[in-house]
């Protein structure tokens, strides 16, 4: 090979990356399709599993608001009655609002009571 053949060579080679590099916008890929497409369904999966709740031992700890009526006229005696299911963990993020709100509701039914 003549040194004119080796400089065009390294020419056109120097062409068809650069050509490559801007089709496809500097982004280079070291994964086939297939894996993309195997990565992208794993990362779903545990994106997924992520959003079920769970504690540590699998039970969940029932937590029951009850709410007193308002003398707004609404009927007298009717309770609303709401239900939340809550791992342990979510519990402690929670409790402290929980009770912050059933400290205002309290207070409140006092204030009305009086």
């Amino acid at each position: 090979m003549t040194m004119r053949g080796a400089v065009t060579g390294c020419v056109v080679l120097v062409c068809l990356v650069a050509m490559l590099g801007e089709r496809a916008e500097g982004h280079f890929s070291f994964f086939s399709p297939k894996e993309m497409r195997e990565m992208k369904a794993l990362q779903d999966k545990l994106e997924r599993k992520d959003m079920e709740p769970r504690s540590e031992d699998g039970q969940f700890q029932d937590v029951t608001i009850q709410q007193l009526p308002e003398d707004d006229g609404g009927t007298p005696g009717k309770t609303v009655e709401i239900s939340v299911r809550l791992t342990a963990k979510q519990l402690e993020h929670v409790a402290p609002v929980l009770e912050e709100i059933i400290h205002e509701m309290v207070d409140q039914a006092e204030k009305k009571a009086k």
